[in-house]
């Protein structure tokens, strides 16, 4: 019977026979990456990581002591995941990092974590995106939530819409709706022009503009 599994010449590490691993990236010979799991560049898994399922890692990104299930990707020369328990379909690019964390989500739901954002001590159970410079720490954050620029020691508030976008507290009194960050002065002088350019339809400004009115 076949071995399951060759050791990789860059670390010694596991990899399983339907893997796929570069040879420049380096698996430490206490790690191993399963099923359809695919491993590019110059990345780095170590500190006893594991990968299962279709994870896909490339672009020098760094993988410690982490374990990583389903349709993950972390990809980018300083995108990193630290001790972290991270499963389903999630995203961790550019510089953003993962130190600490249970990031979990669901058939047809993603988590996006790019840019500079930093996550530290974050539980995560259903779809977000944090982007830009945020920075989040010590806390459980809410679904479908959007959080693009602060420092967060406690979930942003979120008021639920019946449509794609909630609105999401952000810093200096501004709110996020979909990619779209202002003030709460600008967004009650936004005219339907204006929501019109930005793709809204009347019934989502009809919404948006009662829940804006009661925030």
């Amino acid at each position: 019977m076949a071995n399951p599994f060759t050791v990789h010449l860059n670390g010694s590490g596991k990899v399983a026979t339907g893997a796929t691993v570069a040879q420049k990236a380096f698996i430490g010979e206490d790690c191993v990456v399963l099923d359809a799991c695919e491993v590019y560049g110059e990345s780095v898994i170590r500190k006893g990581s594991q990968l299962s399922g279709a994870c896909r890692v490339f672009g020098g990104a760094d993988i410690q002591k982490s374990r990583l299930h389903g349709s993950v990707i972390v990809a980018g020369e300083k995108a990193a995941v630290i001790n972290s328990l991270l499963i389903g379909d999630i995203l961790v690019a550019d510089s953003a990092s993962v130190h600490s964390c249970d990031l979990r989500c669901g058939p047809g739901q993603i988590i996006r974590i790019t840019e500079n954002a930093q996550l530290m001590g974050v539980l995560i159970y259903g779809p977000l995106t944090v982007k830009g410079d945020a920075k989040v720490s010590n806390c459980e954050l809410y679904p479908s939530t959007d959080i693009v620029e602060g420092e967060w020691t406690r979930p942003p508030r979120v008021v639920r819409s019946v449509f794609q976008f909630n609105l999401v507290e952000s810093i200096n009194d501004r709110i996020v709706i979909g990619c779209q960050v202002h003030s709460l002065d600008v967004w009650k002088k936004l005219d339907p022009n204006r929501w019109a350019q930005l793709g809204f339809s009347p019934e989502e400004l009809a919404e948006y503009s009662r829940l804006i009115s009661e925030w």
